[in-house]
């Protein structure tokens, strides 16, 4: 495992494929290397450019591409729709293998990979080697329970977003060294799997220093 930091583009700017791009510009920043071309595609919105957005991946030296899972609940979508998402998830998987490139799908509420067995079902209903799962915990379930969710995913997982979360009606940010054990816990488990990175995504405030004291003790604990 090693620590990293997302390329973050949104769709709309991932279309100029073609502008004069020199990856060099910003793919390390004090040896922070980006490794993830992080679009805001979501199934069934964006399908017809999905060949523009593994042409940037290429571009930007990656090999991964982070996507959302559907704008719904796996609890509220229909049958035909999950159809559809399946069915989508099969072509841009496709266009993707042309590129060398791994669709992710970011683990998130709110979409169909909210929780660990619909991930995995949805996983294995498009059934495409090159298709696969970012991961983080819920803070709204137990710390306990996100140990069982990594563990029913993990032969799927990539990629793990690494933040400091609880819940009291929304979400609230601390720093990562209040969730050490916590993460201590999941990164153990991460290690019995084919996770390549973390990737700190969010940090309490926004605030710069608090990136740095939060990558400081994500690299103490991946030693």
């Amino acid at each position: 495992l090693r620590l990293v930091a997302e390329w973050l583009k949104s769709t709309d700017s991932l279309q100029a494929t073609n502008a004069n791009l020199d990856p060099s510009q910003y793919l390390t920043v004090d040896g922070v290397t980006y490794t993830t071309d992080s679009a805001d595609y979501r199934i069934k919105k964006f399908a017809k450019e999905f060949d523009c957005v593994c042409e940037t991946a290429v571009l930007l030296g990656t090999d991964t591409v982070r996507i959302w899972a559907y704008n719904k609940d796996h609890d509220d979508v229909t049958f035909d729709e999950y159809k559809k998402c399946i069915s989508e998830a099969k072509e841009i998987s496709e266009i993707a293998k042309k590129h060398g490139i791994t669709v992710c799908f970011e683990y998130h509420r709110g979409t169909l990979t909210r929780s660990a067995p619909f991930a995995k079902k949805l996983i294995e209903d498009i059934g495409r080697e090159n298709v696969r799962l970012y991961w983080q915990p819920n803070p709204e379930i137990s710390h306990e329970e996100n140990c069982r969710e990594l563990e029913t995913v993990l032969p799927y997982v990539v990629n793990i977003h690494c933040f400091h979360w609880t819940w009291d009606g929304k979400n609230l940010r601390h720093p990562l060294y209040d969730g050490v054990g916590e993460w201590k816990n999941y990164l153990s488990l991460a290690q019995k799997g084919n996770v390549k990175n973390v990737l700190i995504e969010f940090v309490k405030d926004d605030a710069q220093a608090n990136l740095f004291d939060d990558a400081a003790v994500l690299c103490k604990m991946l030693k």
